[in-house]
């Protein structure tokens, strides 16, 4: 007998009015309990964690207003954690609970990302069998701090919980070669490889950086 599929909290995503960069009609399919996006600044990683939390919660945030562009399929009413990462006041942070926020904010600026990482740690590797949004994983913190968030992110797939993580992290990237975590681009529309999207990631860096600057091209038609 064939593995039995696990049942996920979002199992498909489709977008019902154009927003930021989605056309109606876009979906997406989650297949795995731990779905990784990645892609450019504005391709719209985030825009999708925004249209799945609005979906399962009221934060009296603009986030609500965004329920009408996307319908989402999947299990009711799960337990839904969100964080972002980079947000200088977490204010958009659900993780903690009431009264959390002003006292990360303080303890980050005080004492840097490692008194963040254990907040971090307490919150989300307490999860079970809930929803977890996890923007902007890792950004701009040291390679020791990514690497022990992308083991504590892997670590949560074996609770019950579905992760959909946004990051730019190429040591979260790296968990798109484990069981149960699949990494989408959504620049490219697809599920891919680590090294397939960092081929094509460093490609197109490339094109572009080989294109004329501004000031060659004036000179040339000089």
């Amino acid at each position: 007998m064939g593995k039995e599929k696990k049942k996920l909290f979002v199992e498909w995503v489709e977008i019902t009015k154009d927003i930021r960069g989605f056309s109606r009609g876009f979906s997406l399919d989650f297949t795995a309990p731990l779905t990784i996006l990645v892609g450019e600044n504005g391709t719209g990683k985030s825009t999708l964690l925004d249209l799945i939390r609005s979906h399962y919660t009221s934060s009296g945030l603009w986030q609500d207003d965004l329920k009408e562009y996307a319908r989402v399929t999947g299990l009711q009413s799960p337990s839904v954690k969100y964080f972002n990462f980079h947000s200088d006041d977490f204010k958009y942070s659900t993780l903690f609970g009431p009264n959390m926020d002003a006292q990360l904010a303080a303890m980050r600026r005080s004492s840097g990302e490692g008194v963040t990482l254990q907040l971090v740690a307490c919150g989300i590797l307490a999860a079970n069998n809930s929803l977890l949004l996890l923007d902007e994983v890792a950004r701009g913190y040291s390679p020791a701090f990514q690497a022990r968030c992308a083991q504590g992110i892997y670590s949560l797939v074996s609770k019950g919980n579905q992760l959909i993580v946004a990051s730019h992290s190429e040591y979260v990237m790296e968990l798109g070669y484990m069981p149960d975590c699949k990494l989408y681009s959504v620049e490219h529309r697809r599920y891919m490889t680590p090294k397939e999207f960092l081929t094509a990631h460093l490609t197109r860096k490339k094109k572009v950086s080989e294109l004329p600057c501004r000031s060659s091209r004036k000179s040339i038609k000089q």
